[in-house]
């Protein structure tokens, strides 16, 4: 995806095993086969164009994509406006949650670009 994951480290693993233990009665000792790092995505999104849309987990605001094409192989990195909560992907636009300034949502419809003709540099 171009980001590599966090490492994951004994205090998440012992904040794991108190989040399972919550609420049960499970022994003291616990064996977790954990992956040696966490992933960067953070939502999954299949498209009606048989492509993956996958969200980075990222800092700030922003939305960052990694989409996927596997019959190609090929990807492509996108980054929505800050304000659109991507949902669904469908047609050749981008459905989601749009919020104004004063933070009222409503909803929102992007072309995809990934399908959008490119814009040809001028001169």
């Amino acid at each position: 995806m171009g980001l590599a994951g966090r490492a994951v480290t004994e205090r998440d693993l012992e904040k794991l095993k108190a989040t399972i233990r919550e609420g049960m009665d499970l022994p003291r000792e616990m064996e977790i086969h954990a992956p040696s790092h966490w992933s960067v995505a953070t939502s999954l999104i299949p498209a009606s164009d048989r492509m993956f849309w996958l969200r980075q987990g990222v800092e700030g605001e922003e939305e960052q994509w990694v989409v996927v094409n596997l019959a190609v192989q090929r990807k492509w990195r996108v980054i929505l406006p800050e304000r659109f909560l991507l949902k669904a992907v469908h047609g050749g636009f981008l459905y989601g949650v749009a919020r104004d300034e004063l933070d009222v949502p409503s909803v929102g419809r992007l072309v995809n670009p990934v399908e959008a003709e490119p814009v040809r540099e001028p001169g």
